[in-house]
């Protein structure tokens, strides 16, 4: 081939793969699956929540994923022992009710747990996106077992999932 045949071979152009999601978005996304899994792993057969604080008795769509140190804190925001579910007066209007919160906490994982985690929240965490990813896949994934297991033992359980939640995690009719 000649130099000038070389020029003109035609290349395959690149795949456009789109605008890489923002970290923000991603972190949106983590938040609502793992609040979903806290919520769903803290039901019983019926569906319902008890809040942690209070205990009242709500359905696992209308309680929140509550968290004893604050969400700002990327270190200790999606750990499984730091969040548990609240009803929205303790989680918003009580401000997470924290010093019941630690009770809770330190009855469930022993005394000073609540210690460990406080000191482990000032710890530099910062997620990149492929930790974003992994973690939405794995509690998506998690999540959609669960409901799938509900929907399995009773059919009308499916009428109880949020259209939302349907739509977010394809749950086929």
């Amino acid at each position: 081939m000649t130099k000038q045949t070389q020029s003109k071979k035609r290349t395959r152009p690149k795949k456009k793969t789109g605008p890489k999601p923002s970290i923000k978005g991603l972190r949106n996304k983590l938040d609502r699956a793992f609040s979903w899994y806290v919520r769903l792993t803290h039901a019983d057969q019926d569906g319902n929540c008890t809040c942690v604080t209070c205990g009242k008795v709500l359905p696992w769509h209308k309680i929140q994923c509550g968290h004893f140190v604050s969400r700002k804190h990327k270190s200790t925001r999606w750990r499984l022992d730091n969040c548990k579910p609240q009803c929205y007066a303790c989680n918003i209007h009580g401000h997470g009710e924290q010093y019941k919160f630690g009770k809770y906490l330190d009855e469930l994982y022993g005394n000073g747990h609540c210690d460990r985690l406080f000191r482990l929240s000032h710890k530099p965490y910062k997620p990149q996106h492929e930790d974003y990813k992994m973690y939405i896949e794995h509690y998506e994934a998690h999540v959609a077992a669960i409901l799938a297991k509900r929907i399995a033992r009773d059919r009308r359980e499916r009428e109880k999932i949020p259209p939302r939640i349907k739509e977010r995690l394809r749950l086929r009719e």
